[in-house]
């Protein structure tokens, strides 16, 4: 994942990359659980990040390796995640559905069915979702900040994956 000409890489048994500037380094943090790989990660400017991990947890940090963890209670794995804000996140857990996170709440996911997949957010308010129901994938949309979404027209079908939503400016 690149922003900002920051680019974050993953690996095997908690593992976090930052290449910064061309420089790699590896963050180590006592709060990373080493025997536990990393799914997804995200950054919205290139500094902060948060990753999902096996297990339930979330990481939380900075590229100069400051790093706290949140465990989701009841969930899986954590897929996907995605920043919202500098203080809002979003997570998928699987068959579990998914979790919002605002000002230090967390909240289940409102209205989207099936295995979530995939996250990508335009701005505080505007983010779509893919989700797997079925025999097919489907699409979602917010327009507040994820607290409710709306399914789209658009369905594919299993012989398509979702891995990456962009969005264009």
């Amino acid at each position: 994942f690149t922003k900002y000409n920051t680019t974050f890489y993953t690996g095997t048994n908690g593992r976090i990359f930052v290449s910064e500037f061309g420089i790699l380094k590896r963050l180590i943090n006592t709060q990373l659980d080493i025997s536990k790989d990393i799914f997804s990660i995200h950054s919205i400017d290139g500094i902060n990040f948060i990753a999902g991990s096996e297990s339930g947890r979330i990481y939380i940090g900075t590229i100069n390796n400051s790093i706290d963890s949140l465990t989701i209670p009841n969930a899986g794995n954590v897929y996907s995640v995605a920043m919202i804000s500098d203080c809002s996140f979003i997570a998928s857990t699987g068959s579990t559905g998914g979790v919002l996170f605002v000002n230090g709440r967390l909240s289940k996911i409102k209205g989207i069915r099936g295995t979530i997949t995939k996250f990508a957010f335009f701005n505080e308010d505007i983010g779509y979702a893919s989700s797997i129901v079925g025999n097919s994938v489907h699409f979602w949309q917010t327009v507040d900040g994820g607290k409710n979404w709306q399914q789209l027209d658009t369905t594919l079908s299993m012989n398509y994956v979702v891995t990456t939503i962009e969005i264009c400016e």
